[in-house]
């Protein structure tokens, strides 16, 4: 991202909860830093969030309405 300034990502990350995010802090970092370029979607198993789409477990579906989203 930092060589091609054109370049967009987005991660769908799959976790149980908050705390099992690994690289959490930097992921965000990356979102802070390359703003409308990356994006961070968390979806959580095991754990209720505001958004039903950040709900549950990634298959086919969700990756689907992640797609119509972004």
């Amino acid at each position: 991202m930092k060589q091609n300034l054109k370049s967009n990502f987005t991660l769908v990350y799959g976790n149980k909860n908050q705390q099992s995010i690994v690289f959490f802090e930097e992921l965000e970092g990356f979102e802070n830093m390359y703003i409308n370029r990356f994006v961070f979607i968390n979806i959580l198993s095991r754990e209720r969030l505001d958004a039903a789409l950040n709900i549950g477990r990634i298959n086919n579906k969700k990756a689907k309405r992640i797609r119509q989203v972004d």
